[in-house]
């Protein structure tokens, strides 16, 4: 019998993989186009724009990310830079801010993101409000496109982004980011770069929440999906951000971003409301890990009085765990007809990859999101 089974499930397994792979290159076919276009046109006279940047420790990033600032198309913004650190990331800001009349610099009290956020808010004057990273260096059309959808009646509304430096690794980071927004659809705010309406942050409660000190942007997007605010992706908006560029690096990353959004998830129970299913599949990365070592253990306990029990839990395991990665390659087939470009599936391996450590670090996560810090940073030029 357990000679028959065993063809028949990887027959069956090969059949579900190939389905799914067709299903993810439907969805992206249907997607080609989305992420292209221009909402330049009508910004001219545009409402002021606060351009807040919170930089702490980004002595060796936040000149770059201003001189982007200052090639900006759109005619009236001005740039807060909250900084502050152990470095000399607040005598940067305030050598850049007597510069250029636009700029103005904060020094930014140790108490995280959120906080610096509130900083930067009390001393903007704009209508607009645009929140971005000290790491981020945006094209010049980056604002024009935001303020664009937002006079289209979004908001809040946020941009694309390219990794740099680009290598295997940050490859996922493009798969992700094309597959989320391009092919699916998502509108989830991230905090690379992100344009709201004054009234909005008014509507959330006049200010960012200083008790939230990581997940940040996360949180953002919650807060404003629960006001009943209108959020909106905008492609033409681009701006390159640096991506673990080695494996090494990502394993770190994965490790940091998984407290963050584990903390985040369990504030607003999110998935309490979808029920037990909704709520197993959106704290997977975290129960998955430890449900496969216990089922492992308990498969090699059962081993020997139990032999059939024991294989049975090591089938379900296997099925489940390569049902998941089938799942996760098929993000490649959706990039690839997407974008009309096939020489991804060269990549197919790196979801399955990039799931392990996700699962992985998801797993650590639960052990150690006490650890998670306030100063959230992924890789930065210089430093190793």
């Amino acid at each position: 019998m357990t000679e028959m089974l065993v063809p028949v499930l990887a027959a069956a397994a090969i059949a579900a993989t190939l389905l799914v792979w067709g299903l993810s290159a439907a969805r992206g076919w249907r997607a080609r186009g989305r992420a292209t276009g221009s909402l330049e046109a009508s910004v001219e006279a545009g409402p002021l724009v606060s351009i807040l940047v919170p930089a702490w420790n980004e002595e060796a990033v936040l000149a770059r990310c201003v001189r982007a600032v200052q090639t900006l198309r759109y005619p009236r913004w001005e740039c807060v830079l909250v900084a502050g650190g152990s470095d000399r990331t607040f005598e940067v800001a305030t050598a850049l801010a007597a510069a250029d009349p636009r700029i103005a610099a904060v020094r930014q009290e140790p108490a995280g993101k959120n906080a610096a956020l509130n900083q930067g808010l009390a001393a903007a004057r704009g209508e607009l409000i645009a929140l971005l990273d000290a790491d981020c260096v945006v094209d010049p059309a980056w604002l024009s496109q935001l303020a664009a959808a937002i006079g289209g009646g979004a908001d809040a509304c946020f941009g694309t982004y390219q990794p740099e430096p680009l290598t295997w690794v940050s490859r996922q980071f493009v798969i992700d980011r094309v597959v989320a927004y391009v092919v699916r659809g998502s509108t989830t705010l991230h905090g690379g770069g992100i344009l709201l309406r004054r009234s909005a942050i008014d509507a959330i409660g006049g200010r960012f929440p200083d008790a939230v000190v990581v997940g940040t942007d996360w949180d953002l997007d919650r807060r404003v999906a629960r006001a009943g605010l209108r959020k909106a992706f905008v492609p033409g908006a681009r701006h390159s951000t640096p991506y673990p560029a080695t494996l090494r690096e990502f394993v770190r990353n994965e490790l940091r971003w998984r407290r963050a959004h584990l903390i985040a998830a369990l504030r607003f129970g999110d998935w309490r409301p979808r029920g037990l299913a909704g709520g197993l599949r959106d704290l997977m990365p975290y129960w998955l890990p430890w449900a496969t070592l216990l089922g492992i253990i308990a498969a090699a306990f059962a081993f020997k009085p139990f032999p059939r029990a024991a294989w049975v839990v090591l089938i379900v395991l296997g099925l489940t765990h390569g049902w998941l990665l089938a799942r996760r390659t098929g993000q490649v087939f959706e990039v690839a007809a997407s974008s009309g470009d096939w020489r991804w599936l060269r990549f197919i391996w790196l979801p399955a990859v990039t799931m392990v450590v996700m699962l992985a670090a998801g797993g650590a996560a639960v052990l150690s999101f006490g650890r998670a810090s306030p100063h959230f940073q992924g890789p930065r030029p210089g430093r190793t």
